[in-house]
């Protein structure tokens, strides 16, 4: 009887394993998915705003480094 009850004790705790393995799976595979999506989702943004007129990151940056000069190119900086 005791023999009996080891086995099934073990086919269940490996079921269970199984089991929490693969939700863990699933959990990770949803997870990816979604971190996935919103990547891809930010970088339509990023790249929808690319052509629009107005102020982008590197006038912004160059405004900044010059404090206010009006850098032509080819000129030499501060």
């Amino acid at each position: 009887m005791l023999m009996r009850t080891a086995a099934m004790t073990t086919a269940v705790a490996l079921s269970g394993a199984a089991f929490a393995a693969g939700v863990a799976a699933g959990l990770g595979l949803g997870l990816a998915s979604v971190g996935a999506a919103y990547l891809a989702r930010r970088a339509m943004k990023r790249r929808g705003d690319w052509g629009k007129p107005g102020k982008d990151e590197h006038d912004e940056i160059v405004a900044s480094l010059s404090d206010g000069e009006d850098l032509k190119p080819g000129a030499a900086g501060p």
